[in-house]
C-alpha cells in the first residue's frame, strides 16, 4: 500500500532527522552495546496525507520511536522507509550494512544510456548525410562551373584564323583535361590549319590552359589538339604548378617536311580521284625539292584523253590547295 509512481512524500510528526537517499549504506564500524530509552507512540507517519502509523506497526511489528539518549531523535523501521520510497533494501549481517537500491532508477538510467547511444548514432548519421549533401552540392557546383567555362572557351576560341575548334573539358578530383578537336576533312579547314602559325597554335593552348587554371585553381591542367579526320593527336600540353605550359608538337603541318608533303599528295589526290570516278586509281609520290612533287598515277586501264584532262584539272586544284607544283605521269 506504500508504493506509488507519483512523487512520494513522507510527513513524519516530530521527526528531527531522517536522511533518505537513492542508494545508501549504513555500516556499523564500531559496534558496541548501549542501553537506551525508547518512547513509543510519539511518532506518527503520514504518506500523501494519509496516516500510515498503524499500518507500518502492523506490517513490520515495530513502531517508530524516539530515543532519549540521542536527544529525542526519531527512528523509523528501515523496511517501512524502503517501501514508502519504492526501493528495495537488503541487509548484510556480516558487515551489518543495510543497502537501499532504487531498481526503477537503475532501469531508467540504463534506458537513458541506450537513448543517448541512439541519439549519438542518429546525430552521426545526420552529420554523414549533411556531409553527403555538401559534397553533392560541391560536385553540382563544379559541374556547373566546368560547363560554363567550356561554353566560354568555345565562344572565345571556337574559331581562330579560320580554323574551327571544338573544346570539351573533363574533370577529375585533381585535374582538368581540355580536349580540343579540329576536322581537316574539309579542304578549307585543312588549308587554314596549315597556314596557321605554330606560334599561334601554341598561344592558343597556353591561353586555354591559363583560363582553366583561373577557375580551377587546385587542379592540374592538361590537354591536346586532335584531328578527327586524320584520327591523330597533333599537340599535347600540360601546365605545371607555376603556370608554365609545356607543349609537345606532333603536328607535321607545323613544319612541313617532305615526307609529310608526299603523304598528303598521295592521300588527297587518291581521294579526289575516287570522288571524281577514278575509283581504282593508285598514286605514288616522290620529290626532288620542297616545291615540286612527282607523282605516278595508275588507273588500272588505259586512260582516254578526256580522262587525262579531267585528272589534270583535279591535280591543278590540289596544287592550288597545297601551294606546290605536281608533275604527274598518268599510266595504265
Amino acid at each position: 500500500m506504500f508504493r506509488s509512481k507519483k512523487t512520494k512524500k513522507i510527513v513524519v510528526s516530530s521527526l528531527l532527522g531522517v536522511m533518505l537517499l537513492s542508494t545508501v549504506a549504513f555500516a556499523a564500524n564500531g559496534i558496541f552495546d548501549k542501553k537506551i530509552t525508547a518512547t513509543h507512540g510519539r511518532i506518527k507517519l503520514s504518506y500523501q496525507g494519509e496516516d500510515i502509523t498503524k499500518s507500518v506497526e502492523d506490517k513490520y511489528g515495530a513502531p517508530a520511536f524516539t530515543v532519549k539518549e540521542y536527544d529525542g531523535r526519531a527512528y523509523v523501521p528501515v523496511r517501512a522507509l524502503a517501501d514508502i520510497m519504492g526501493v528495495s533494501v537488503t541487509y548484510d549481517s556480516s558487515t551489518h550494512t543495510a543497502s537501499f537500491v532504487d531498481s526503477e532508477k537503475l532501469v531508467l538510467n540504463k534506458q537513458l544510456e541506450l537513448k543517448d547511444q541512439e541519439i549519438a548514432a542518429l546525430q552521426a548519421e545526420i552529420n554523414q548525410l549533411k556531409n553527403k549533401v555538401k559534397e553533392e552540392k560541391k560536385e553540382e557546383s563544379s559541374k556547373t562551373d566546368i560547363k560554363e567555362l567550356e561554353k566560354k572557351l568555345n565562344k572565345e576560341y571556337g574559331v581562330i584564323d579560320d580554323v574551327s575548334f571544338d573544346i570539351t573539358l573533363k574533370e577529375t578530383s585533381s585535374r582538368i583535361t581540355a580536349n580540343i578537336t579540329i576536322d581537316t576533312r574539309n579542304s578549307s579547314e585543312r588549308n587554314a590549319w596549315r597556314k596557321m602559325k605554330v606560334s599561334d597554335k601554341k598561344s592558343l593552348m597556353e591561353d586555354i590552359a591559363d583560363d582553366i587554371s583561373k577557375v580551377f585553381k587546385n587542379h592540374k591542367v592538361e590537354g591536346s589538339i586532335y584531328d578527327n579526320y586524320e584520327r591523330y593527336t597533333l599537340y599535347t600540353f600540360t601546365m605545371n604548378n607555376n603556370g608554365k605550359v609545356t607543349i609537345s608538337d606532333r603536328d607535321g603541318y607545323g613544319d612541313y617536311r617532305s615526307d609529310d608533303l608526299l603523304y598528303d599528295v598521295e592521300k588527297y589526290l587518291e581521294e579526289d580521284l575516287y570522288k571524281a570516278r577514278f575509283r581504282n586509281a593508285i598514286v605514288r609520290a616522290s620529290s626532288e625539292n620542297s616545291s615540286t612533287v612527282y607523282v605516278k598515277i595508275s588507273l588500272g586501264y588505259s586512260p582516254s584523253d578526256n580522262d587525262k584532262r579531267e585528272i589534270k584539272d583535279i591535280i591543278y586544284d590540289l596544287e592550288r590547295e597545297l601551294n606546290i607544283y605536281i608533275n604527274a605521269d598518268i599510266s595504265y
